[in-house]
């Protein structure tokens, strides 16, 4: 078995010379990059599916045959929506992409040569100070992050939608996180956490009404731009704003007393955040963090929780390029 970590190389702004970069990760073996790999476009995030890669730039949605890694083969191009965020249903060969302007759309792609917009949430009455940052799915229901920009108001919330039919998405509420301006969220079993500006929030999404149950971390002079959970810690990549614009810590949190979040160890990351493209990807696999930025893709040795190392750093082939999404695919046969 061999896992190989799928990130961009990439002109933003050059879209005929974007490349994948492929690493190998194999477990018990020394990370080594096996491959630039020429690509379609530019893109944001990355979800594989057996040996299929789907793939979401800013306005559009691409479907690679990756089996032969680090060969990819193009099958499908699905222009007209795309965006920073896909949260997949395998179950129903689904996407979910988050397009921060224009809202969720719901992608069928149980056809990988043809995938199909079956629908397209976009909530109302949206300012020009609210922001939409993340999406998560819980069952049948989709979490839509609202995030208000304007620092005099608490307009922060949840809007959460029924997806049981995905051509007629309904609206079934809205839940206030003031004062948590929210920029990214996670969920692991009942638990739902979101990090945003000098916050990070837990609460449980089966009692999501429930403000009194959440707990609620201040941390000061932070934003939250990277969050996922495994097993009993998250892993909390915070911008400390009130530094340096380069300035990131990627924070190990134990979440053992679930309400009662402690913060481990923690290691200093570079990111430009001058840049517009400041997305951040994680993925987990065995004692290795895999983390990628617009600075590269790191791996990272979270094996003491209190101690995270960064052991190997792969960079864009240029200075002037970014990395940017991330899966990890695994492959029975040798390299």
């Amino acid at each position: 078995m061999r896992d190989f970590a799928i990130s961009m190389d990439s002109d933003p702004d050059e879209r005929g010379d974007c490349a994948f970069m492929v690493v190998d990760i194999t477990r018990n073996q020394t990370p080594a990059l096996v491959g630039r790999t020429p690509c379609q476009g530019f893109y944001r995030d990355l979800f594989g599916i057996g040996n299929y890669l789907v793939c979401s730039g800013n306005s559009e949605v691409d479907i690679y045959n990756a089996a032969m890694l680090p060969e990819v083969s193009l099958i499908s191009h699905f222009k007209g929506f795309g965006g920073k965020k896909i949260a997949p249903d395998v179950h129903r060969d689904l996407i979910f992409v988050l397009n921060e302007v224009q809202g969720v759309g719901i992608i069928s792609i149980a056809e990988r040569e043809e995938p199909k917009l079956l629908s397209h949430i976009y909530p109302g009455n949206l300012s020009e100070d609210l922001l939409m940052t993340d999406i998560a799915l819980f069952d049948n229901h989709l979490l839509l992050l609202v995030n208000d920009l304007n620092t005099s108001s608490h307009r922060e919330c949840l809007l959460i939608y029924d997806v049981t039919s995905p051509e007629s998405p309904q609206m079934k509420e809205r839940v206030s996180i003031a004062p948590c301006k929210g920029n990214v969220l996670a969920i692991k079993g009942e638990r739902l956490y979101i990090s945003g500006f000098n916050n990070l929030m837990i609460r449980n999404v089966n009692d999501i009404n429930e403000s009194g149950r959440s707990a609620l971390v201040e941390r000061d002079g932070t934003r939250g731009v990277g969050l996922i959970v495994y097993g009993d810690f998250a892993y909390l990549v915070e911008h400390e704003w009130a530094l340096r614009s380069t300035t990131a810590f990627l924070n190990v949190v134990d979440l053992r007393v679930s309400d009662e979040p402690k913060f481990m160890g923690k290691t200093l990351l570079y990111i430009n955040f001058l840049s517009d493209n400041q997305d951040v990807s994680m993925r987990k696999t065995g004692e290795r963090l895999i983390l990628v930025s617009n600075f590269g893709l790191r791996v990272i040795d979270v094996s003491d929780p209190a101690d995270p190392d960064i052991t190997h750093l792969f960079r864009p082939s240029d200075s002037s390029r970014i990395a940017s999404g991330l899966e990890i695919l695994t492959f029975d046969r040798a390299y």
